[in-house]
């Protein structure tokens, strides 16, 4: 029996038109997203049919309330630690408003907190040493939480670290996302054998809900013994070494702030208790300058967790924030860079009020359709005066500099899927010596980019720009 393609065409072009009242409720408030869905649907009914039904809607209201009443247990059970700011910021302080922000997202906007000790690794290899160093020393647990981990050298050395210590009786719990860690399970017996408890974050079956598979863990931690925890944009795996990546290491009261991210992740995912004495409160207090010079004592840290479950989701809102307070600079490093118009209003004003503004992204992007649709945002940032840097290779970190005395680091991309899709985790930090040593590292990786001007690419061809339109109408999407 010959099916008639003509027919399976009008039968979806019936269906794509049914569904658009479905577009218009779920993306309410979000124009440009609805358009791009109607577009979508209109333009290749069959496929976009699949993706909107399996992909698109944000149908999260039984994982949201499953994942407040997760975080509501859990802040109940730290309530006995009194995990609170261990001095107050002053009003002339750049973290003052993320203290103060709305009730509504005061449980995942943590408090800052002062006489942190913060390390800042320049690349993936010494982020990876540094890891390794620390997971020989430990003592009692060591948990960690990774979007991404290959079968490959470094996934197999890291998990071998990590078998070595729990043979030592060090705990160890691992936490990796359904979607972005495509091996089989098979790759962590080792690790299981040797006592260490594995898992994956929402893992994908038969019956799961069409919102399981677009809501990653996009976060990328590690906590070892309570009191110092690593965070960056790597995640495990060989490709990450070739990449341009940044790393810190924290120390301090600012350590409980990321080691309940990672036992209320553990908790959703799993449905294991964790908030005991032995995972909180390990830490000093660092006041004091650092011998290293690479780090930095005194910081005040407040880190912001964010996913698709918020009524706001704060790492926009924190970001947004942040980047608004700027009076000097705003030097940015991300991959997938595809700012709303939010985004691109503050960095346009920004530059009026003399903010220097230069924004780092790859010249050779992993992910084709994003490169493509970044492109197209180049105009109307380079004609207000922001500077775009190119870099000669894949950037993955996500790191931002503002003005003389604060900076983010963590694994959220200036994207929608970042801002609404994924559970992401940033890390705020006032200091003006760490401000200074990651600035040394942007001039140090500006010697390795092109910067882009209007007439550059202007000079493209006709056909290119058309491209890189076309895939912008899908931005929301991306």
């Amino acid at each position: 029996m010959v099916v008639d393609v003509h027919w399976i065409w009008w039968i979806s072009w019936i269906l794509a038109f049914f569904t658009v009242p479905s577009v218009l409720f779920q993306k309410a408030g979000r124009p440009s997203s609805a358009f791009s869905w109607i577009l979508m649907l209109f333009m290749f009914p069959p496929l976009a049919l699949i993706f909107w039904w399996t992909f698109g809607r944000t149908h999260l209201k039984f994982r949201r309330e499953r994942r407040k009443l997760s975080e509501n247990h859990f802040e109940k059970k730290l309530l006995q630690y009194n995990l609170s700011a261990v001095k107050s910021v002053q009003a002339d302080s750049a973290l003052f408003n993320l203290a103060n922000i709305h009730d509504e997202l005061k449980n995942r906007v943590f408090q800052p907190t002062s006489g942190n000790e913060v390390t800042l690794f320049p690349d993936t290899e010494k982020t990876y040493t540094a890891w390794f160093n620390s997971i020989k020393k430990a003592k009692h647990h060591i948990h960690l939480l990774f979007y991404e981990w290959e079968n490959d050298h470094m996934g197999l050395k890291l998990r071998d670290a990590l078998v070595a210590s729990a043979l030592r009786g060090v705990k160890i719990r691992i936490l990796v996302d359904a979607i972005g860690t495509k091996i089989s399970m098979r790759f962590f017996e080792p690790l299981k054998k040797a006592g260490a408890k594995v898992e994956k974050f929402l893992p994908i079956s038969l019956i799961s809900r069409p919102a399981t598979i677009n809501f990653r863990n996009h976060r990328k931690l590690i906590v070892i013994d309570g009191n110092e925890a690593f965070i960056g944009g790597m995640n495990v795996g060989d490709k990450y070494q070739k990449w341009l990546d940044l790393g810190i290491c924290l120390k301090g009261p600012g350590v409980d702030q990321v080691q309940e991210i990672f036992c209320d992740d553990w908790f959703f995912a799993v449905g294991e208790d964790l908030p005991y004495s032995d995972y909180f409160r390990a830490h000093s207090v660092y006041s004091k300058n650092s011998n290293n010079i690479n780090s930095c004592s005194g910081c005040f840290c407040a880190t912001i967790a964010g996913g698709p479950h918020q009524k706001f989701n704060v790492i926009k809102e924190a970001t947004v924030m942040a980047l608004n307070s700027a009076k000097e600079r705003i030097w940015i490093m991300t991959p997938y860079f595809i700012p709303d118009t939010l985004l691109i209003t503050i960095l346009r004003i920004a530059w009026y009020n003399g903010v220097d503004i230069r924004v780092i992204v790859p010249a050779k992007n992993n992910k084709y359709f994003v490169k493509r649709a970044s492109r197209a945002y180049y105009p109307l940032l380079l004609h207000a005066g922001v500077r775009i840097f190119e870099y000669d290779g894949m950037v993955h970190a996500k790191v931002g500099v503002i003005d003389n005395n604060l900076m983010y680091i963590g694994s959220a991309n200036l994207d929608q899927r970042s801002f609404r899709l994924n559970f992401e985790l940033s890390c705020f930090i006032e200091s003006v010596k760490l401000n200074k040593n990651c600035m040394s590292i942007f001039m140090g990786v500006l010697d390795r980019c092109t910067e882009i001007n209007p007439h550059d690419y202007e000079k493209l061809t006709w056909v290119s720009r058309v491209t890189d339109a076309f895939f912008h109408l899908f931005s929301p999407l991306l």
